[in-house]
């Protein structure tokens, strides 16, 4: 955008307005497409992630600061991970959602985050989150990997089918 105003304006205030109006125009949408991704993102069922901490506390290793670290470590994969597998639900879903009366508010339904860009968030943040998880120790990321897997089969296979719908939701 800047180099098209520079390249025809002629220094004149008008011109000058106009590129001023143009970067807060830029600003304000890439604004808004960060938001849209985060509230893809579905931060309120963070919360739930909070579960990783129990087994610190049972075992009794709240002040050991290397499990508190690898423990606040997998919290955060966690959040973005389960993030990232709620996008790829709303992009399967993109249909569906659209005839919804709540889900299909959510910004890929409505059509203000684009699929592409849905796409590109899913495979960052998810292989992220599995490359982040090694870090943490390997058992840590067969688990998340195995977390990746199970919903992937979930969204693709066993969602329609009322017995399994049910088995993999309590898992």
């Amino acid at each position: 955008i800047e180099d098209l105003c520079t390249s025809t304006c002629d220094g004149g205030l008008e011109d000058f307005l106009v590129l001023e109006f143009l970067k807060i125009f830029k600003e304000s949408l890439v604004k808004r497409a960060l938001f849209l991704i985060f509230t893809s993102m579905r931060p309120k069922q963070w919360i739930k992630n909070i579960l990783v901490f129990v087994a610190l506390i049972f075992s009794k290793n709240v002040f050991d600061m290397a499990m508190l670290a690898a423990t606040a470590g997998a919290f955060i994969v966690f959040c973005f991970v389960s993030s990232g597998i709620y996008i790829l639900n709303d992009l399967l879903d993109i249909e569906k959602d659209k005839k919804h009366p709540v889900k299909g508010k959510r910004p890929l339904a409505t059509g203000e985050l684009s699929p592409f860009i849905a796409e590109v968030i899913v495979l960052t943040i998810l292989s992220g989150c599995l490359i982040g998880s090694f870090f943490i120790n390997l058992t840590f990321a067969i688990t998340v990997l195995g977390y990746v897997v199970l919903q992937i089969c979930y969204f693709k296979f066993a969602k329609e089918i009322v017995i399994l719908d049910v088995f993999f939701i309590a898992t």
